[in-house]
């Protein structure tokens, strides 16, 4: 979801596109949120597979997953590529490390 459009016209868009209902939870009292303050969509061929919960330290340039949620449809075998997907986004933030602070058992490399 792009960040300058209101969160209203976001969450119509996603849903249009992907039958996909989401919320941006950053305006949502902390106890009341389902995922996180602002949790990015993991696409992969096309479809929403997970829900990324995470922030960047600059200083450490680290990139920490705060949480990983994968939504109920999504295979397992899409994990390499959901991890793949992570460093790449990490290295666009010019982050050279990935902590993941919670994870699904599924996508934890064996």
């Amino acid at each position: 979801m792009a960040a300058s459009r209101s969160a209203a016209a976001a969450r119509r868009r996603v849903l249009e596109l992907f039958q996909f209902d989401c919320r941006l939870e950053c305006y949502t009292l902390e106890a009341k949120r389902k995922y996180g303050y602002f949790v990015l969509l993991v696409l992969h061929r096309g479809l929403i597979k997970a829900r990324l919960d995470a922030r960047i330290q600059r200083q450490a340039r680290r990139l920490v997953v705060k949480n990983l949620w994968l939504e109920p449809d999504a295979r397992v075998t899409a994990a390499n590529d959901i991890r793949q997907a992570i460093s790449r986004f990490a290295e666009w933030q010019d982050a050279e490390s990935v902590l993941f602070e919670q994870m699904p058992a599924e996508l934890r490399p064996h």
